[in-house]
């Protein structure tokens, strides 16, 4: 029986169970692990959460494993899941828990005085102390941080509902009393003494004045116990077992009505949204469960996505609200749309919540795509003025008030047939505990009186869109004439009449299943289909956030009376908020006391983490200038992803991990610094200088957490220069673009000015390209001026062009006002530009002008002169010398500069300057098309190129080879990004060593977004339009190529507007076309923007995308599902519907396996089987059977047949076949365990599980099992040395097999196909007994048949065979043909048995043919590369041969010790195959090691003995040549010839093959 957990937060985090206190585990760590857990209720990934408590050198993960395995222990004791876990994420699941938490989770402290006086009670009850006070962890940095702001907020919730609770219960003073004491003692610098006094006296006036009646306990002392908002247990009913499961299939959530009431809304099933609007007496969890509600859930479940929701008073919403009008209820209605998110749905009414859906549609026709009626109305019982209802629904209010939710027969039997008068006893049960759920008596009886008067029938005439109105003939409830009265009403309306009695239908009753069909193909037909994704506004963000904590002179402060106080603070406040909005900043927060401002959120911010350092310090020099009454700024700036969203109010706030660190740790600094993390150092780059800061400094952090002070802003004219000190990648490339460069070069020097544009997107080398040219001018040949524009720029005129003077001028930013006029009249002076020029040159450079009417111009006019004199004097300087000006980042430009540019490019013509300026597309160069300028467009590096470049930064280790490939794809030679990327994989630990010389470190499961890449693609994606926004998301969770079909139903936009979305998105170069007729396909220009634009969309609005997706996909492919099962199999994964992933998984892997992709295939199989193991999934157990043998069958083809792997798949599908009784898949389970056996030489377990194989399938028609029996057999038969028997086997199979009939085998039992297989070894079997043409013929035909199914593995088993027979007789260029044939075929589809299989031959081939040492050296490192796979069938044979090559070039030593070592693995493994031969061998090389005549006769009569055993004629001719030999060299040549002569047909067959020649040397 499922036990009832109960955690707590506020105060020591303690744990129940059962109402009884669980003893935790002692490590601080795993109880902060759980509380964490709790409280955020998302899933978390464990890197985080290793991250977040055990960021340490050795090994966090498994100390993350050993502490959820503390956790499991208690929370999941009694069998349910509670928290789950798998590879990647870790949760504690929604609803399983009771936590004090969710009594404020989502209240801001603004609503705390709206909430209702029980609901402060409870929330003051549940305060035990601040929020986990006993799990202080200075060493867990991000933690602490979490446990500090949930602590800060939860403080200021507990302290509001306090102080709301003494004001509220000022007319009673004993509840007030202690919660005034519970805030003395919170906030024991306020003096409340006299407040304490006051009411304690007037509580004891009340109590005194009170009569004393029986049961009354409370006393001035008492405390209100904390109303349980879990549902509570059923009071003496035990309910007969629900035929659903658990409630982890809806999603519960809240959303606080317009008044503060918290309203409980469930969501369930995917697809087109249908939105039940709140009826009398409902409770989510309990509906959810209940024979009365529950098929109503699963049939508007099933194709849909609905959301429900129980109205105010009702179910797990508030049970206490003042207002219960109907206003407030529509505001419900539509307070739960919009948390929801809904764009376009069916609004489904039943009973009362007709006249709810009624009011909803007529107020957002927009929103409602049909409206659904169920036993309605919109006349209250009372409105309809029907004296005889009126009169029993008196007498009904009287009963309820005696018998709600009470087990009063007389009650429940009258309340029962009214609702469901068909109900047995099992639907009455639960429908009597639904009252006591779901409504007090008074909550009952205020509702039913409220819907008693309720009448909107006149509005029905505004209501305008598609309606079906569905009435039960027998409703005792809503009278059929009211059902029939409002379809009648409503123009359009469609009327159904369903035969029956029950105002609720029944399961079982035909009534029901019509209602289902009528429903849903009103909805489907109303929302045509089309699946509208809800919106979610929150976005994640790249950002930095800065929180400066201000220091004030207290004295000096103290003395000033309050007004005089805040006339010095205010303007400072006012200037701070002006430095954060001048460096592109918005300020969240700021007070006397504290500044928090965000930088990159929510306006896009590419160095967001430098201009949120200049901040910081230029904070820093703001209050130095206050140093009379402020002693100085203690600053943190932290980095990270953010979440934006807006808020009640429409404003935008920002929230996450980044604001939490920040605010720590300016509160933790012992003194006035500015520190930032090493998130925030890393994202800066050069444009910052910081120093570690020493760690006595911030003794509360752990040492391993590095933080940096900042100390300046690196001063640069441009972004490139700022960059340009740190360590560059080598120049790739770009030979065409300097060329033009060049040219244009050429022509300035000859007289005539040139204007060049360099164009591309962020990363593609634009700063690069023209310093590389610049650079390699001459100084003495030119003057070289680089500036450029920075994102801050627009806010102020002339910047770019101020800075340009500066760089002219060799004036510094900070330098003082007359030094730089000093310096720039000297320049003047030494250049002889006109003086008239001084004037318009210092305004530009912000400095003292002489001219004293300069102040009387206009600023028309004196912008204008600002502009000629900058003009004039550029172009002064290119008449006296050859310039170039290189202006980098247009698209960043003030007006001002641009203008001045402008005018710029149409004099150059005059003058030797060239003007060189780079920009991104989207930048308008219109106004520089009267310049006639030249345009260099910079594409993406090309395959060399950007393979170059990986070269220098990550290495040519053949392990890269599939990382470089995947980084090489995603960046698609965006040189930027292909540096970012591989930083990035650097920092995740993916690669470890040393830039060029990087080695891979785990597994890459997909290419992450880097932090810096996800800056850039904000700042691009802010650019579009709402409804290019919009598009980009959906586009982004689809991998590959996108149906602009599909996208344009999933976006829901009218046609116009979606077209133009879609060209905006194509314009900035996101997305490209690929196909046009007959169908169009987009796709993302970069796998790596598609990333980061859905990395900017939240996980549960993620979840809602991926589910949509899949259903629009299925309805869009639905006649060739299994071709996209992959994209299936993706989206259903993303979505979390588990069921569905998981059979689109095994359909994309059977789909691999067919085309030779085992590796593919094995990520699907393992993938599917981690999601069966770790979710709730129905029948798991036979559905890992299927994946289980699938992966078995991948497994011999990608590790080979005798690895361990491939023993242990079909192990877990025997053990699972035992477990559920399935005795048809064990028989392919025993094949594929004999198949590892047969390989990895346990030939006699081979043949126990062949034999038994075949008892138990002897009696069965089926071809299919019979081939496999045969097939057992005779590849076991041939590895112990049985060739006879391994040739019938084989020759029966042929005689069964049809290869059109039997191809299938292949896939479903060893990999290959038995028809292939048997000719191979029947052809060897045919050779070794004698019967050469017959081999040959029978070889020839496996590569036929194997050429016919073009099936990899199966064409490298015939060539396999083929290069065996050709060893077999001697003949090795035609063995070398063929296994060079093998070999190919088997390293292009990675068959690694095979790879040494092909390998060995290659090298006995190469050594025959007299390539002794490579020869040698391949079949050495084959044999190796066979044992890695754990094959050892035949391994004996072929260890044989090499020790003859031995033996053959003088190793004779070496030689005797191999053929030892297969003899001795021959006998181990009971493994004879080709035995008689590796005993010739053995005798050949104890001849040549100097054995004695006899010594040799005796062991070539041993070999000669075997040979016959194993009724092998050609090893039988081949030692009697050996034993002739003998004999000729005793001189014995006739007793030789007779020796020989007994084999003189299997001599004829053999014709001039090797073993022929040898024999016929004696004739």
């Amino acid at each position: 029986m499922s036990s009832a957990f109960e955690v707590r937060v506020f105060g020591d985090l303690t744990v129940r169970c059962d109402g009884e206190p669980v003893a935790l585990t002692q490590s601080r760590k795993t109880r902060a692990l759980l509380a964490y857990l709790a409280v955020q209720q998302k899933q978390q990934r464990r890197e985080w959460l290793c991250e977040m408590f055990w960021d340490v050198p050795d090994d966090p993960r498994g100390a993350l494993r050993w502490s959820l395995s503390k956790l499991r222990q208690i929370l999941n004791a009694d069998g349910e899941t509670r928290l789950a876990a798998d590879r990647n994420v870790v949760q504690l699941k929604p609803g399983s828990i009771w936590l004090d938490y969710d009594l404020i989770r989502g209240l801001s402290a603004d609503a705390v005085g709206s909430l209702s006086t029980e609901r402060l009670e409870a929330i003051a009850a549940a305060f035990a102390g601040p929020f986990l006070s006993d799990l202080y962890l200075p060493r867990c940095q991000a933690f602490e941080a979490w446990r500090v702001y949930c602590s800060n907020e939860t403080e200021i919730l507990h302290l509001k509902a306090l102080r709301a609770l003494i004001d509220r219960l000022g007319d009673e003073p004993e509840r007030a009393l202690p919660h005034l004491h519970t805030l003395q003692s919170l906030l024991p610098d306020n003096d409340l003494a006299d407040e304490i006094t006051c009411i304690n006296e007037r509580a004891r006036v009340a109590v005194t004045a009170r009569p004393i009646t029986a049961g009354t306990t409370a006393g001035p002392g008492s405390r209100p116990s904390a109303e349980p908002l879990a549902p509570e247990p059923a009071r003496d009913l035990t309910l007969p077992p629900s035929t659903r499961t658990s409630s982890g299939k809806q999603q519960i959530r809240y959303v606080n009505a317009r008044d503060g009431t918290r309203i409980a809304y469930a969501i369930s099933g995917s697809g087109p949204a249908i939105v039940r609007a709140s009826h009398w007496m409902s409770h989510l969890d309990f509906d959810w469960e209940s024979p009365v509600w529950g098929h109503w859930i699963d049939g508007l479940s099933s194709g849909f996505t609905l959301v429900r929701y129980d109205g105010r008073l009702n179910g797990l919403s508030d049970t206490v609200c003042q207002d219960v009008s109907f206003d407030a209820f529509v505001d419900d209605l539509e307070c739960v749309v919009e948390a929801v998110g809904l764009d376009r749905f069916v609004l489904l009414g039943i009973s009362q919540g007709c006249a709810l859906s009624v009011e909803y549609t007529i107020r957002h026709p927009e929103k409602v795509a049909g409206l659904l009626i169920w036993g309605g109305y919109v006349r209250g019982w009372r409105a309809r003025g029907n004296a005889a209802e009126i009169v029993r629904r008196e007498a009904i209010s009287a009963l309820m008030r005696r018998g709600w939710g009470q087990d009063d027969p007389l009650f429940r039997q009258m309340f029962t047939n009214l609702f469901i008068p068909g109900a047995n006893r099992v639907q009455m049960d639960w429908f009597n505990e639904l009252q006591r759920r779901t409504l007090t008596p008074e909550n009952a009886m205020r509702l039913s009186y409220v819907f008693a008067d309720i009448d909107i029938s006149r509005s029905l005439e505004r209501l305008h869109v598609p309606t079906l109105v569905l009435h039960a003939n027998g409703d005792l409830v809503a009278p059929f004439s009211e059902g029939l009265a409002l379809a009648r009403s409503i123009t359009g309306a469609r009327f159904v009449e369903l035969d029956s009695a029950n105002h609720i239908l029944l399961a079982e009753e035909p009534a029901f299943g019509n209602f289902i069909l009528e429903a849903s193909a009103f909805a489907n037909e109303a929302l045509q289909a089309q699946t509208v994704v809800a919106v979610d506004p929150r976005t994640r963000r790249q950002a930095t956030i800065l929180c400066a904590d201000f220091q004030y002179a207290d004295p000096v402060m103290e003395s000033l009376p309050p007004d005089v106080a805040l006339e010095r603070v205010d303007p400072f406040l006012t200037q701070a908020t002006a430095l954060v909005r001048d460096n592109g900043g918005t300020v969240l927060t700021i007070s006397e006391t504290e500044l928090v401002a965000s930088f990159g959120a929510p306006e896009p911010l590419e160095g967001h983490a430098a201009l949120a350092c200049r901040t910081a310090l230029a904070v820093r020099e703001l209050v130095l200038r206050h140093g009379d009454w402020m002693t100085g700024v203690r600053a943190a700036l932290d980095t990270g992803i953010v979440i934006v969203g807006p808020t009640r109010d429409r404003a935008l706030e920002v929230r996450g991990g980044p604001v939490s660190v920040a605010h720590t740790l300016s509160q933790a600094l012992g003194r006035e610094l500015v520190v930032a993390t090493a998130r925030t150092r890393a994202a800066a780059g050069g444009f910052v200088s910081m120093e570690v800061l020493a760690a006595p400094l911030l003794s509360e952090y752990p040492r391993n957490q590095r933080l940096f002070e900042v100390s300046e802003i690196r001063r640069g004219r441009s972004r490139w220069q700022l960059r340009a000190d740190t360590q560059l990648s080598p120049f790739v490339g770009r030979e065409m673009q300097l060329q033009i460069l060049n040219k244009a070069w050429h022509d300035v020097f000859d007289g005539e000015g040139q204007t060049v544009f360099v164009v591309g997107d962020p990363g593609l080398g634009k700063s690069r390209v023209t310093h590389e040219f610049v650079g390699a001018i001459p100084h003495d040949d030119a003057e070289n001026l680089e500036v450029g524009a920075l994102e801050t720029d627009l806010r102020s005129g002339f910047v770019v062009i101020r800075k340009l003077l500066q760089t002219l001028f060799g004036v510094g930013d900070t330098e003082a006002p007359p030094i730089a006029i000093e310096k720039v009249l000297a320049a003047q002076s030494a250049q002889g530009f006109d003086e008239r020029l001084l004037d318009p040159i210092m305004a530009v450079m912000e400095l003292p002008v002489q001219d004293p009417n300069w102040a009387i111009i206009s600023g028309q006019e004196r912008s204008r002169r600002m502009q000629e004199a900058a003009v004039g004097l550029l172009l002064f300087l290119g008449r006296r010398k050859p310039v170039v000006l290189l202006v980098e980042d247009l698209h960043w430009i003030d007006s001002e500069s641009e203008g001045v540019l402008v005018r710029l490019a149409q004099a150059l013509p005059t003058v030797r300057c060239l003007l060189i300026l780079t920009c991104r597309p989207e930048y308008d160069r219109s106004a520089f098309a009267a310049a006639g300028p030249s345009e260099i467009r910079l594409p993406a590096f090309n395959t060399t190129e950007a393979a170059s470049l990986l070269d220098y930064l990550v290495g040519r280790d053949p392990e890269l080879e599939r990382l470089r490939g995947a980084v090489s794809d995603a960046c698609k030679g965006n040189a930027l990004f292909l540096e970012e990327t591989v930083r990035a994989l650097a920092e995740t630990g993916k690669l470890e060593g040393q830039p060029g010389r990087y080695r891979p470190s785990g597994e890459v499961d997909e290419i992450v977004v880097s932090a810096s890449i996800q800056t850039i693609v904000d700042a691009r994606f802010e650019l579009l339009d709402k409804d290019a926004k919009r598009v980009a998301e959906v586009a982004s969770i689809f991998g590959g190529e996108i149906p602009v079909l599909l996208l344009r139903r999933m976006t829901a936009l009218p046609s116009l507007r979606f077209d133009a979305a879609l060209q905006n998105l194509k314009k900035a170069d996101l997305l490209v076309e690929l196909q046009v007729f007959p169908e169009a396909f987009v796709r993302f220009k970069h796998v790596l923007i598609r990333a980061a634009v859905s990395g900017r969309i939240v996980s549960s609005a993620l979840v809602e995308l991926h589910r949509a997706a899949l259903a629009e996909l299925k309805a869009y492919y639905a006649d060739r599902l299994e071709e996209h099962s992959e994209r299936l199999a993706r989206h259903a994964q993303q979505a979390h519907l588990w069921d569905e992933a998981v059979g689109y998984l095994l359909i994309s892997a059977r789909k691999a396996i067919r085309r030779s992709a085992h590796t593919t295939a094995l990520e699907q199989l393992d993938l599917g089987v981690l999601l069966l193991r770790k979710n709730e999934i129905a029948d798991a157990d036979e559905q890992e059977i299927e994946f289980q043998l699938a992966r078995g069958v991948a497994l011999m083809a990608a590790r080979g047949w005798g690895a361990a792997e491939v023993l242990a798949a079909f192990e877990r599908a025997e053990e699972l076949c035992g477990k559920i009784g399935d005795q048809a898949r064990l028989f392919t389970a025993l094949r594929g365990r004999a198949q590892y056996y047969m390989l990895s030489g346990k030939p006699a377990a081979a043949q126990e599980l062949a034999c038994r194989w075949a008892g138990m399938v002897k009696d069965d028609s089926d071809p299919g099992l019979a081939i496999e029996t045969e097939h057992m057999f005779w590849t076991n038969n041939f590895f112990l040395g049985e060739t006879a028997a391994a040739q019938n086997h084989a020759e029966r199979a042929i005689g069964l097999y049809d290869p059109d009939r039997d191809h299938y085998l292949t896939y479903k039992y060893s990999g290959h196909d038995p028809g292939v297989c048997c000719r191979c070894f029947a052809g060897l079997s045919a050779w070794l007994a004698g019967e050469p043409d017959k081999a040959r013929l029978r070889c020839e035909d496996a590569i036929g048949l194997a050429g016919r199914f073009e099936h990899p593995l199966s064409m490298a088993l015939a060539y396999w065979g083929t290069s065996y027979l050709h060893m077999f007789a001697g003949a090795p260029e035609a063995a070398l043909r063929a296994a060079e044939s093998e070999l190919q075929i088997a390293e292009k589809f990675q068959l690694p048995l095979l790879v040494g299989q092909a390998a060995f031959q290659v090298g006995w081939g190469q050594f025959r043919l007299g390539e002794r040492a490579s020869g040698l050296r391949g079949m050495e490192e084959a044999i190796s590369a066979i044992r890695r796979t754990g094959a050892e069938m035949g391994l004996p044979y072929l260890i044989g041969l090499y020790a003859e090559a031995l033996g053959e070039s003088g190793r004779l030593d070496s030689a005797r010790k191999s053929v030892e070592a297969a003899l001795e693995l021959g006998r181990y493994n009971g493994t004879y195959f080709q035995l008689a031969e590796v005993l010739r061998i053995e005798a050949c090389i104890r001849e040549k090691s100097g054995g004695g005549p006899d010594e040799i006769e005796k062991m070539l009569h041993k070999a000669a003995n075997v040979a016959t055993l194993q009724r092998s004629a050609i090893g039988q001719l081949r030692i009697a040549v050996e034993l002739a030999r003998c004999l000729r060299r005793r001189g014995d040549v006739d007793t030789a010839r007779e020796l020989i002569a007994p084999h003189g047909e299997l001599i004829g067959k053999l014709d001039d093959s090797q073993d022929g020649r040898a024999a016929r040397e004696f004739f």
